[in-house]
């Protein structure tokens, strides 16, 4: 570790949220020491071990608002630990443990935010009183911490799937035998073990066999799921390396999901989707984006609406409609890396 170059510790909580400091990171280059802290979660581990990050690993997630909170004290203590070993300087994280202990080590912290905090209250009182700054899309609610949230037109999902950092390599899907020469539906199913998700519904497996029964003659169908699935569904299951799911996310025809993140994602890399969830209905990003038509939001038990949606989208990526929409949404966005960089390297040069 350097002794000229200041320490910043990266703690994503989220799959998408390492794919976003990775790009982070690259950019930032020899003006940094990264230090990568990482909860055993979801598939962090593997996707941090595919890049070749070395990391330390705080805790491993726990479920439920008592066990996410009693987590989040134990991992506050733990960083305050590793704040004074690694003497970092500066905690880059939403998950508020890295954002307390910033504080309560006389340093500093960044936050980021793609969620409404009227959504996702406790990341935003856990997380945000503690950060000097907080980076934000332009539409998201950030209510009383509006102050100290510096502004973007993008999404977070075009930090790290931005053209100029995002390419398609489909001789990863030759090695996944997705067979080019018929178009295929990528079903993603999240775990919905999040403190905000309890008591939330999205895909079932009864919709599951009516996708299958529907579309098994004209599409492969390829099923992610973070959760375990009846046997029935094994023939389906896509068995592809953690880092690869983009390639094969902009290969889709279609992506069925109960995933917010993963339905953003899409609509960046030219793939709509049909995403039934509780879940975000009233968010913000999908309101920001609605125009576009890359995203259809449905209640879970609006099946039949669901099925019309996909038979919609199937269509329309066929005549290239969604390709040429994506790239209308890309155009006129703006890439938000440099907010990221330029944010962390001016904090650096503030101090405490």
């Amino acid at each position: 570790m350097s002794k000229d170059r200041p320490v910043v510790a990266f703690f994503p909580a989220h799959p998408a949220q390492l794919w976003l400091m990775n790009s982070v990171v690259t950019a930032l280059g020899e003006r940094i020491t990264a230090v990568w802290v990482l909860r055993d979660k979801d598939v962090l581990i593997d996707i941090a071990n595919r890049l070749n990050i070395e990391y330390v690993v705080i805790s491993r997630a726990k479920t439920g608002l008592l066990g996410n909170m009693l987590e989040l004290l134990a991992n506050t203590i733990r960083a305050v630990r590793l704040t004074k070993k690694y003497k970092i300087n500066l905690w880059f994280t939403k998950y508020g443990a890295g954002n307390i202990a910033s504080v309560l080590c006389g340093r500093s912290s960044i936050s980021f935010n793609d969620d409404d905090i009227d959504i996702v209250p406790l990341i935003a009182i856990t997380s945000y009183p503690f950060a000097k700054k907080i980076l934000a899309p332009r539409w998201v609610r950030m209510g009383r911490f509006d102050q100290k949230t510096i502004r973007f037109n993008a999404s977070n999902e075009l930090v790290y799937l931005h053209p100029k950092r995002f390419s398609p390599d489909y001789e990863k899907l030759k090695a996944l035998n997705i067979n080019d020469d018929q178009p295929f539906i990528l079903i993603r199913m999240s775990a919905l073990d999040a403190h905000h998700d309890v008591g939330i519904r999205g895909l079932s497996e009864q919709f599951l066999e009516t996708m299958i029964n529907r579309y098994q003659n004209t599409h492969q169908l390829f099923i992610s799921s973070e959760k375990p699935l009846s046997d029935i569904f094994s023939k389906y299951h896509l068995r592809n390396n953690v880092d690869d799911i983009h390639h094969v996310l902009h290969a889709a025809a279609c992506i069925v999901t109960d995933s917010l993140s993963m339905a953003l994602e899409g609509a960046i890399l030219g793939t709509a989707s049909v995403r039934l969830s509780d879940f975000g209905l009233q968010v913000s990003a999908f309101k920001a984006i609605e125009k576009y038509e890359l995203i259809y939001n449905l209640a879970p038990d609006e099946t039949e609406a669901a099925i019309a949606a996909i038979d919609q989208v199937l269509k329309y990526d066929a005549s290239g409609e969604i390709s040429r929409r994506s790239k209308n949404l890309i155009d006129e966005l703006e890439d938000p890396l440099p907010y990221f960089t330029d944010t962390i390297l001016d904090q650096l040069e503030r101090g405490h």
